[in-house]
């Protein structure tokens, strides 16, 4: 059975970044806790380095990891584990990881929803689509298509995915309501939206449509109760453990 299939009846639990407390996020140690935490899959970041090296870091600068002003793509690998991500008081620092560390951590373990970050405005057209690219490379190679969704916030990085091995699911991230037209949803799995603009209606507008509805990020009470009641597929959230208790709680059944 694929694990990627929509759940029945309580929606998935996905680490966002892992866990966003106690550990520092996007790392191993900050997956593993999410997956101790009962999360249903873990959703991470992916950039990639001077040398071509996919690795797991979400912002845009460097800042967490020491070197405010400083992008990934101005490392080479050999640089960037020399870094170390920042958390809170009382948090370990955590290296930062390539993506075929994670594959080969948790690839077959759990579910995995893999962010191709993209930002035109500071990095090229031509790096985007060979991130993706590899991404998409290192996913087949392993045979975890059935268990592995590429996010991305570009439609044309979705497409590149797509284009290096036709079978990948990919999930369209939107930060306000797309319209719902065939040309913006066509060969699309999912959409993943900020939960602010989540709506039962439109909820049931991307079901009929055929497609996954993911939100985005649901670290409290009221978040989490706008995703019920609009009944997404999978909710994102820094907190798994607290999330995962929290749908027990409310008597959400698995």
């Amino acid at each position: 059975m694929e694990t990627l299939a929509p759940p029945m009846a309580r929606p998935w639990i996905i680490g966002h970044r892992g866990v966003t407390v106690g550990r520092a996020e996007n790392t191993l140690a900050a997956f593993e806790a999410a997956l101790e935490g009962a999360a249903d899959g873990i959703e991470l970041d992916l950039q990639l380095t001077r040398d071509g090296v996919p690795v797991v870091f979400h912002h845009r600068t460097l800042f967490r990891a020491g070197l405010r002003g400083r992008r990934v793509f101005h490392l080479d690998l050999a640089a960037v584990r020399r870094l170390r991500v920042r958390c809170g008081p009382g948090c370990e620092p955590g290296e930062i990881p390539t993506l075929e560390e994670v594959l080969d951590h948790f690839g077959g373990r759990t579910r995995l929803f893999l962010e191709v970050k993209a930002r035109p405005r500071v990095d090229t057209r031509e790096r985007h689509r060979e991130l993706a690219a590899k991404v998409a490379e290192a996913v087949v190679r392993r045979g975890l298509e059935g268990s592995v969704c590429i996010l991305s916030f570009e439609r044309e990085v979705l497409e590149a995915c797509c284009g290096a091995a036709p079978g990948l699911r990919t999930c369209l991230n939107l930060k306000r309501r797309l319209a719902l037209d065939g040309a913006a949803t066509r060969g699309l799995f999912a959409l993943c939206l900020a939960v602010r603009h989540l709506t039962p209606e439109y909820a049931a507008a991307v079901h009929g449509r055929g497609l996954a509805l993911f939100t985005y990020t649901c670290n409290g009470p009221r978040t989490v109760r706008r995703a019920l009641a609009a009944r997404v597929d999978a909710i994102l959230t820094g907190r798994p453990a607290w999330a995962a208790a929290y749908l027990d709680r409310l008597g959400v059944g698995r």
